[in-house]
């Protein structure tokens, strides 16, 4: 995609209101001539193609919405904002709040579970939810979980995880959960960087160790670094038919839905130190977009192997302050410092 090719995405006009959907509130606010187009180096694809997205709605979150909760950064999945308060408690609550405004509360406990812990969450489009996590038991002996939420919230199925120590999940088209994670030993580290994949009644399918970039903490000798956890504030998330992962190291992976690596290339070009962690944006078409609040976002160009920036002009909006939660189908979903989530719909 070329500099005068550029897609756009373009905030609409809209006044100020209230509007409803059901029993939902959602706050509109009126934003004028706000557009981000993406541009960058030229890179070489067959057809010029222009993508334009407008302002379907925006909605404060209250604050209980917008707290990270712990090591968990929140993000769209399966039609949904997923969140974590109180974490970590012996009841976080997982917050889910969809397209439309409606909030679900799910209050989450392990029997016999203390000072959970949740590192992780994933919707699939049927409104089941997959957390994972660490909890410690009544004598105090910890260990990690898998739990697969159904949609009716009345059932709920946690796989022992120990010695393995996942960070992040999702739930692949075919219904499959994925995590990556590492594998404990005492007080040690045995393996890095460690993918697993369940059916959905909890099951073993596979395991492997993957070859991924990893951060370079701070003082470290790139060399030999203190370790090389890739999944630490990392992103793992799915399209219908496959999963991509974007490491701490700012490196970019794509698997199908057999654990084959479809696509391995760096990230764009983020600020480092990573402040919050990488961001992750995947369609159900293939669409991504990926980066950070302070460095910005990049759109992947599948054709040259780039990443074009997305550059935010007009309006109040600074990259400063918008975290990139997901894809809801065609539409972008940013969510603002004062916690106001954005949707912008694709023309």
């Amino acid at each position: 995609m070329t500099r005068e090719h550029a897609a756009k995405y373009l905030l609409g006009v809209q006044a100020d209101g209230v509007g409803r959907r059901g029993k939902a509130a959602i706050r509109v606010i009126a934003i004028s001539g706000l557009l981000l187009a993406l541009g960058g180096p030229a890179a070489t694809v067959a057809a010029q193609t222009k993508l334009t997205f407008t302002l379907e709605h925006s909605r404060l979150l209250n604050p209980a919405e917008r707290e990270a909760g712990g090591r968990f950064i929140p993000h769209w999945s399966g039609g949904a904002v997923l969140s974590v308060v109180g974490n970590p408690s012996d009841e976080p609550l997982i917050y889910r709040t969809g397209r439309d405004g409606r909030q679900e509360i799910i209050r989450f406990s392990i029997p016999d579970g203390r000072h959970i812990s949740i590192y992780g969450l994933a919707g699939a489009d049927d409104g089941t939810v997959a957390a994972v996590g660490s909890a410690y038991s009544k004598d105090g002996k910890g260990t990690a979980f898998l739990a697969r939420i159904a949609p009716d919230r009345q059932k709920q199925t946690v796989t022992q995880l120990m010695p393995y120590m996942p960070n992040v999940v999702t739930i692949a088209g075919d219904g499959s959960i994925w995590m990556i994670g590492w594998v404990r030993a005492g007080e040690s580290v045995a393996e890095e960087n460690v993918l697993k994949r369940f059916d959905a009644t909890g099951r073993a399918l596979a395991s492997e160790v993957l070859q991924a970039r990893h951060r370079i903490m701070s003082g470290d000798d790139e060399a030999r670094p203190r370790n090389r956890d890739a999944t630490a504030l990392s992103a793992l998330r799915n399209s219908r038919d496959r999963v991509a992962w974007y490491t701490n190291g700012n490196e970019y992976i794509e698997f199908s839905l057999d654990g084959k690596i479809l696509t391995r290339l760096d990230g764009p070009p983020v600020e480092k130190p990573l402040r919050i962690g990488v961001l992750l944006a995947l369609s159900a078409q293939n669409d991504v977009v990926a980066g950070n609040d302070r460095s910005g976002y990049w759109s992947l160009d599948r054709g040259s192997r780039t990443w074009i920036p997305i550059q935010f002009t007009g309006g109040e909006r600074t990259k400063h302050n918008e975290l990139l939660l997901g894809f809801d189908e065609n539409c972008l979903v940013f969510i603002s410092g004062k916690g106001e989530v954005r949707r912008y719909r694709r023309e």
